[in-house]
């Protein structure tokens, strides 16, 4: 019998979650890990919206998803903790997936978790490899995460865990599944908001929607999270839960200097005149208070001349650099000037309206 097959004593019963479960599922994430998110070998996964395991009376959960024809145990909590709920949890989630036809259960912990690597070890998981400072990337999708683990360990790397299900199965020197290519989360992101764009702004120009799905946003407005003003609520700024790009992807504004209220443009308003200006291939561009550059950027592009023909340019006054949109009052800065052709006409000017005269 597989160590995870043994039944723990006193096992409280296990229930798959249900719609009713959501908000107490979403409280208890926050609790257990300050978010609904996890971010784990290069990935942010939403916890909150798996499929789910409860050890009742609400003691204990876990999330998982099928990758495939393995699976992968995202989170695993028990309060309190010694009595057999994560056991039982383990116990009850590998027989739902053996029931599936599932090979293997995988998960990824970090180094700085030992008494959760002996809980594992001992209940018929093994070691499949160690990603040196995997940890530290992570970091920068989810900023919340401890630097140091139990026993004041250092947490910088990540390790993976296999349990073989099916004895059928090849064993634990298999490649975890989200080793395996999967799809461009953020690419699907920007397209998706591109498309919203495009009915939003509106949008007829198939160069301009090309353009909004390619730029990344997310290198024009520095590290996150995020600051937020959505235009239901245009008097109060919020944060993002973590630094994952995608959530810049949406028609909202997002803070540059939120004491100043100096923001990300509005993308349904620059895309809207982009498709109003209709541009030639070849058209020379001025844009005056291009702020740190998002929306000028997408000029070349949005303009893309039929092969062996001139694409557009553009010449931007930029801050000196990228983060400060204006100088600061009361003192002058020196606005660089990045030109395409500094000898082409100019065929537009734009002014942006937080460009000082």
């Amino acid at each position: 019998m597989n160590p995870i097959d043994q039944p723990a004593p006193s096992a409280p019963p296990i229930r798959p979650a249900g719609a009713a479960d959501a908000a107490w599922i979403s409280d208890f994430l926050r609790e257990r890990w300050g978010a609904i998110v996890v971010a784990v070998h290069a990935e942010v996964i939403d916890a909150g919206a798996l499929s789910a395991l409860i050890a009742e009376p609400q003691r204990g959960l876990a999330t998982y998803r099928r990758l495939g024809g393995d699976a992968e145990l995202v989170t695993l909590d028990a309060v309190p903790a010694g009595i057999g709920t994560g056991t039982a949890l383990l116990e009850a989630l590998a027989r739902r997936l053996r029931a599936e036809g599932c090979g293997r259960l995988w998960l990824t912990m970090t180094n700085g978790n030992l008494s959760a690597l002996r809980f594992y070890l001992r209940r018929g998981f093994r070691l499949n490899r160690v990603r040196p400072g995997a940890v530290d990337a992570a970091r920068k999708l989810k900023p919340s995460i401890p630097l140091v683990g139990e026993h004041g360990v250092p947490t910088h790397d990540e390790f993976d865990l296999c349990c073989v299900l099916d004895p059928g199965t090849s064993d634990v020197l298999a490649s975890p599944p989200w080793s395996e290519p999967r799809p461009d989360w953020l690419a699907a992101a920007r397209q998706g908001y591109a498309e919203e764009l495009r009915f939003t702004a509106p949008i007829r120009s198939a160069a301009v929607v090309k353009a909004f799905a390619t730029v990344p946003r997310e290198n024009f407005l520095g590290p996150g999270p995020w600051r937020i003003l959505s235009p239901m609520g245009p008097a109060e700024y919020w944060t993002t839960e973590n630094a994952d790009p995608r959530h810049v992807y949406h028609d909202a504004l997002v803070a540059i200097d939120e004491t100043r209220r100096l923001n990300n443009g509005q993308p349904s308003l620059w895309a809207h005149l982009y498709d109003r200006l209709g541009l030639a291939p070849g058209a020379h561009v001025v844009h005056i208070g291009a702020g740190t550059g998002y929306s000028a950027r997408s000029w070349p592009r949005s303009s893309a001349a039929t092969a062996g023909s001139p694409r557009s340019r553009s010449t931007l006054l930029l801050s000196p650099r990228r983060g400060t949109i204006l100088p600061q009052p009361g003192r002058r800065r020196r606005w660089s000037r990045q030109t395409a052709s500094p000898s082409a006409p100019t065929g537009r000017l734009m002014r942006s309206s937080s460009m000082p005269a």
